[in-house]
């Protein structure tokens, strides 16, 4: 057997590599288009190292290697629209609406690739050809590109290089623990198609490429595909002593550190040359790649590089933050935020990105529900009481602690010991800090350990304690900033209420116009259809205004009793209007939930209001979803449809607020109603939208 069919042994090994894990992961979520476009990528490696294979193993027949080459070559040209379908929607939160806006591209891309598969694979010569001895080793075999085959390497190298865009955009926009979790990733793909790009460079400029190239592309791929593999399977997704700032410590010590590893691979590579050693070319090829991957991942190793961080603080520095900068980038950051949810993104990035812990948990307090709940991570089923140990400990200490602490101080109570147990268990945290303004806790923060494994000292909680002190004002700030925006928003509505009677007033004067001149003109044909359709104009505009005015009031009076949602949702669906223009399907899926505590006529206000918008939302054809269940100490009411949606601008700045609405000829005070009605239930309501795709809004009353 010859030194070509050991070599074979490396593309079979990673065909099966890669075919495994391309179906493992569509197995997994065969909806997800990141997943569908790594199975469609590792799929064209499959085909790309099956024809290695064929060329490998018939490296002294025109026939196979002509068919190997062929096979090969159609790989290479479905890789830049497969790979670009996954970096497009790889770690994005609208990847569906990403894809859309990239279909020209990528239809482009799909086309041209087909093509080169007719071309060169049914009728043109082979990509590949010429099998001969090489000029520099004659014992080698060297094979010849045509023409055919270098239009194919141009299209690879330009078609590649937006996935690389792509991959480079993912990694520099995550950050904290986002980083964590895509970086192994980003590092595997990119490898492949930075090798493909070099791959293809080769046959373009050289005309030529040695046939043991084929098992070194093969050993790039089994590398960075298991590297893939592995994260893919195991995670199922400051005063200071000398006056140089040791973010100049760090870059200068990293560089010095790359140079020398540079500089040691290069020997290494030119101490294989120098001993000729067998495939020298192939070795070469193969351990630089192999070091330059390797100085990626150390280069990009969160925890490697905390310990670095940590080393230079310890030894130059008698402090562990410039307290000076961290302080100036705090109300840099967060100053700039004016929604709650903008501060807790920050805040959560800020501690995750000083201080070196993998996960950072944010707990926000609602009054109404007497709870806090879990926002960062979002977890819409993470909350604790506001009589929970934990509560207790951050309203008495007003700084940051260690849960051990805690559940230090409460060996006595073993319940709350417990429940302080639990926590830190269900987090994996160690550290809790409170945001609070004034005597207000307005919420805490638990985060996990540091990643280099040191214990958290003083300067972690002086900086901590920085960081949700101006946190806890700008959350509280952003807080009022709403109610008062709602309060001036009720005042304009009662203001503009006036107006709108005036209207009316004026509309009840027409109709009495028309009743006068009726007495006088009846019996005239003329006078009979300008007054129906007075009449008809009149009737539809009073209708609508008295219907949005009659039920808006100062103050919300409830009259709660034990009620059937079920009978409460029948009885708006069939109160419900549907154009008749517009073809809409109703349909209901509603289960059991026990009698609950609500006003039923206000409740049913509420949803006849939302199945209307749904319909309203339709622009012909489609249809209305309402389904109720109970869940987690809540009854659960959800209004779907599949119309036009609504804006992520929209959803986030005039969502539930009055005089905003995605209507033309809308008052805007409905969903502002409902949520109203809602909230006086002690309960939320939420909404989830996609424009062109519906909207669902979802009601949580406590049972």
């Amino acid at each position: 057997m010859s030194l070509y069919a050991y070599l074979a042994l490396l593309p079979a090994a990673s065909v099966v590599l890669c075919a495994s894990l391309g179906l493992f992961t569509l197995s997994r979520n065969p909806r997800n288009p990141a997943n569908i476009g790594l199975f469609g990528g590792l799929a064209a490696l499959t085909v790309v190292e099956t024809g290695a294979a064929f060329m490998l193993l018939h490296a002294g027949d025109a026939t196979g290697l002509v068919a190997g080459a062929r096979l090969a070559a159609a790989g290479m040209a479905l890789l830049p629209p497969l790979w670009l379908v996954f970096t497009l929607s790889f770690a994005r939160s609208e990847p569906a609406a990403v894809l859309r806006r990239w279909s020209p591209v990528l239809a482009a891309f799909t086309l041209l690739s087909l093509v080169f598969i007719y071309i060169i694979c049914l009728h043109a010569p082979s990509p590949l050809r010429a099998v001969q001895p090489s000029l520099f080793a004659p014992s080698r075999h060297t094979v010849t590109v045509s023409t055919a085959g270098r239009y194919l390497a141009v299209y690879v190298i330009l078609g590649l290089l937006p996935s690389l865009a792509h991959l480079e955009n993912t990694l520099r926009s995550s950050t904290g623990g986002k980083r964590w979790s895509v970086k192994y990733i980003v590092f595997g793909v990119g490898a492949v198609l930075v090798f493909f790009v070099y791959l293809a460079s080769q046959m373009m400029l050289l005309g030529a490429m040695e046939l043991e190239l084929m098992a070194t592309v093969s050993a790039v791929i089994l590398i960075s595909v298991s590297l893939l593999a592995v994260f893919i399977i195991r995670y199922r997704l400051m005063d200071v002593d000398i006056f140089i700032s040791r973010y100049v410590v760090y870059n200068s010590l990293v560089l010095l550190i790359v140079g020398i590893y540079l500089i040691a691979v290069g020997l290494i590579a030119h101490g294989i040359k120098y001993f000729d050693l067998p495939f020298d070319y192939f070795v070469t090829t193969l351990f630089v790649f192999a070091a330059l991957l390797l100085l990626m991942v150390l280069l990009f190793n969160t925890q490697l590089r905390r310990r670095f961080q940590l080393f230079i603080n310890r030894h130059f520095y008698s402090h562990k933050y410039e307290f000076r900068d961290k302080w100036m980038e705090t109300i840099e950051r967060l100053g700039s935020c004016t929604t709650v949810a903008a501060t807790a993104d920050i805040l959560v990035e800020m501690i995750s990105e000083t201080m070196g812990t993998k996960k950072v948990f944010l707990w926000l307090h609602e009054p109404g529900m007497k709870r806090y709940r879990l926002i960062r991570p979002p977890d819409e089923n993470s909350s604790i009481g506001e009589d929970h140990p934990i509560v207790r400990h951050l309203s008495s200490r007003k700084r940051p602690f260690f849960l051990k602490e805690a559940m230090e101080r409460e060996k006595r109570d073993e319940e709350a010991a417990d429940a302080l147990e639990r926590l830190a268990e269900q987090t994996g945290a160690v550290l809790c800090a409170p945001l609070a303004a004034g005597d207000e806790l307005l919420g805490f923060t638990l985060q996990q350990p540091d990643l280099s494994g040191e214990e958290y000292r003083q300067d972690d909680f002086d900086i901590l304690g920085a960081f949700t002190a101006q946190a806890a004002v700008q959350i509280k700030n952003a807080i009022l900033t709403d109610d008062l925006m709602d309060m001036k928003a009720v005042e304009g509505f009662h203001k503009m209420s006036s107006f709108i009677m005036h209207d009316l007033k004026n509309l009840t004067n027409s109709l009495s116009l028309v009743s006068q001149n009726a007495r006088h003109n009846m019996d005239n044909p003329d006078f009979q259809r300008d007054a129906i359709k007075t009449v008809d104009g009149t009737v539809r505009r009073m209708k609508e205004l008295i219907g949005r005015l009659s039920t808006i009031r100062k103050g919300l009076e409830l009259r709660r009793e034990p009620t059937d949602l079920s009978a409460v949702i029948e009885e708006a669906v069939a109160k419900t209007v549907v154009p008749p223009e517009k073809e809409i399907t109703l349909t209901r899926e509603l289960r059991e939930m026990g009698p609950v505590m609500v006003d039923p006529m206000a409740m049913e206000m509420v949803l006849v209001n939302l199945i209307s918008n749904a319909c309203d939302a339709i622009a012909c054809r489609g249809r209305v979803h309402v389904s109720s269940e109970a869940s987690d100490g809540f009854a659960r009411i959800e209004v779907s449809d599949d119309g036009e949606g609504m804006s992520a601008e929209f959803m986030e700045h005039s969502l539930f607020k009055p005089f905003m609405s995605t209507k033309s000829g809308g008052i805007g005070i409905g969903l502002y109603q409902c949520k109203i009605i809602v909230e006086a239930h002690k309960g939320r309501i939420e909404a989830e939208s996609e424009e062109g795709r519906g909207t669902t809004f979802t009601i949580r009353l406590p049972l």
